[in-house]
């Protein structure tokens, strides 16, 4: 399963380093720099389709002003008229497109590997400012990696040539999901790398870089980093530590790959909903051997869309009873304020 909720014919498995401590999903047979040329496509927009994101006091805000807000905050002190930014891995540009368009950064530049993007990003920024392939030539005041580095096959060499071309003290802002707040990030095959945040921060080092902050409680599933290019920096944790940390992590997804092999058996025979349109979803159909009754979705922007062979629906009022077996396809964290509505509208209630 793709972080787009698409099913490749590939087997996959997921990996971890006895060494490193390193968590990596494998896909045999697919050629990932080709994929990500050529099949890989960024839907999020600022302007179009966008994710709802939970933070942390249980509010709810779409995933580009949740993004954009974390990223203007680590390049805070530069003057937007006269910084040089860098986004790598930009798809769509939602990020480095609202950081030019609202918050005046004249110098914003983005680059991506895939052709798709090209004309979206001169669109958004002017074609002199947008590089397809390798990343253009510095010198950078900061550069900016928005959920681009879990896919990367080579992020350390990435980091190291954003490492070159950033001036001395330049900032690195990094967006990757976060596996510690989110379990279903170790089941997507295509995020090549998951990032506890003690590797994460381990590999900045040895890459160049010092970790200034580091914040996995702002945003659930979500892992920010503002790292500033030095000459050498030595990773805080060791080996053993890492490896404590990546073990613990990897335990919940074992427990939830054996629920789902084990989810038809635990539904009565009752209608079955789903709640939740997106990466959990898709994963919990490919395992369910019944027709699903519904599914439900609280981002207006998903809402008639065709997914799953259904339509995505708002969520039924709370004060409506419904006959039956939901199972909520997201995070436990998000999950948990949708609880007590939810238990009190349908038969049964199934979370992770």
């Amino acid at each position: 399963m793709t972080s787009q909720a698409r099913v490749l014919d590939h087997p996959s498995a997921l990996l971890q380093c006895s060494c490193c401590a390193h968590l990596h999903s494998a896909i045999s047979g697919l050629a990932l720099d080709a994929y990500y040329r050529d099949s890989y496509d960024a839907t999020l927009a600022d302007e179009g389709l966008d994710e709802l994101v939970t933070l942390a006091d249980g509010t709810v805000q779409p995933r580009t002003q949740v993004d954009s807000a974390q990223a203007l905050r680590a390049l805070e002190g530069l003057q937007p008229s006269q910084a040089r930014v860098l986004e790598v891995g930009a798809g769509q540009g939602r990020v480095c497109a609202r950081l030019a368009r609202v918050h005046r950064f004249t110098g914003m530049h983005a680059q991506d590997v895939s052709p798709r993007y090209e004309e979206p990003l001169r669109a958004r920024l002017g074609a002199d400012r947008v590089t397809i392939g390798a990343l253009p030539d510095g010198p950078f005041d900061a550069a900016l990696s928005v959920f681009s580095l879990e896919h990367d096959p080579t992020p350390q060499r990435t980091l190291r040539a954003i490492h070159e071309r950033l001036v001395i003290g330049g900032r690195l802002f990094v967006a990757v999901p976060n596996p510690e707040t989110n379990v279903g990030d170790l089941a997507c095959a295509d995020h090549t790398h998951h990032y506890s945040s003690a590797r994460l921060e381990a590999l900045l080092a040895d890459c160049g870089f010092r970790v200034c902050s580091m914040d996995g409680q702002a945003a659930f599933g979500t892992l920010y980093v503002t790292a500033e290019r030095v000459h050498r920096a030595d990773a805080p944790t060791t080996a053993a530590e890492r490896l404590e940390q990546a073990t613990r992590i990897a335990a919940p997804y074992r427990q939830l790959s054996g629920r789902l092999a084990q989810l038809d058996s635990e539904l009565a025979d009752a209608p079955t909903y789903l709640y939740g349109a997106g990466f959990y979803a898709s994963l919990v159909r490919g395992h369910l051997g019944r027709p699903i009754a519904g599914l439900f979705d609280s981002n207006p922007l998903k809402q008639g869309l065709i997914r799953l062979g259904a339509t995505v629906l708002a969520p039924p009022p709370a004060d409506r009873r419904v006959a039956g077996n939901v199972i909520l396809c997201m995070s436990p964290q998000a999950a948990a304020p949708l609880l007590p509505t939810l238990r009190a509208q349908f038969t049964r209630v199934i979370t992770w």
